[in-house]
């Protein structure tokens, strides 16, 4: 079983809290609540792992989850693992496990989801190298899906993030994008760099290589427009 805190059921009064803390944690239970009641990840608690098929997934680590509920429900929660089976021959092993929490009214919900995790084997593949690990990854992995079914990360599990998890740019978009990169008067380690720059766009600050086909073509717009207006100023002069 993960390590949830969970045996803190007690909820925490304000009396409890010291008065120096008081109003820093009232501000983020209150980002919590507003974040889960909005469907709403900050964007700086949302990491990033490649795929197969050159695909870039977006994930949430499951402390944020602990945080969030710890945060929404005052510690008045609890996770469990109901099953758990270990697959030698596909080298997985699943789990089902149950999300209890407690709202502050005292009506009590629970969500019941499955997770998963790969066996991890040593470089002949003959020897698990840790499999206590691995069930602890299956069991993070089932406590943040049961509280996806409660609202939590909403936006970045449900899919209304796609875009941002298709797959890495073609080679004739990067072509394309280094093209107008040249023509806006820039190199291709210039083009890297004004890349890594454009927040609004490739917020991961990576290189076009690294992004995602959906950050490489808008980038293209704007080097068309950086490029214009280079070439307007050059007429000008």
């Amino acid at each position: 079983m993960a390590e949830t805190g969970a045996e803190v059921t007690k909820l925490v009064s304000r009396e409890e809290i010291p008065e120096d803390l008081l109003e820093a944690y009232l501000e983020q239970r209150k980002l919590a609540i507003r974040g889960l009641v909005m469907g709403e990840t900050p964007e700086d608690v949302i990491a990033t792992r490649p795929g197969r098929g050159r695909q870039t997934f977006r994930y949430v680590p499951v402390a944020w989850f602990i945080q969030q509920l710890n945060l929404v429900f005052m510690h008045r929660w609890d996770f469990e693992i109901m099953e758990h089976a270990v697959l030698d021959k596909i080298k997985e092993i699943w789990v089902k496990g149950k999300l209890t929490v407690t709202g502050a009214d005292g009506v009590v919900i629970t969500k019941t989801q499955f997770g998963g995790s790969a066996i991890k084997y040593n470089q002949e593949g003959t020897k698990i190298i840790d499999l206590a690990d691995d069930l602890k990854s299956a069991s993070s992995d089932c406590l943040k899906k049961c509280a996806t079914l409660l609202g939590f990360a909403w936006d970045v599990y449900s899919g209304s993030r796609e875009k941002l998890t298709e797959a890495g740019p073609s080679t004739s978009q990067l072509l394309a994008f280094y093209k107008r990169g040249e023509q806006a008067g820039l190199s291709k380690d210039a083009s890297d760099d004004w890349f890594t720059k454009q927040t609004n766009i490739n917020k991961r600050g990576i290189k076009p290589e690294e992004a995602v086909a959906a950050e490489i073509m808008g980038a293209i717009p704007l080097l068309i427009k950086l490029a214009k207006e280079k070439n307007g100023n050059s007429g000008a002069n």
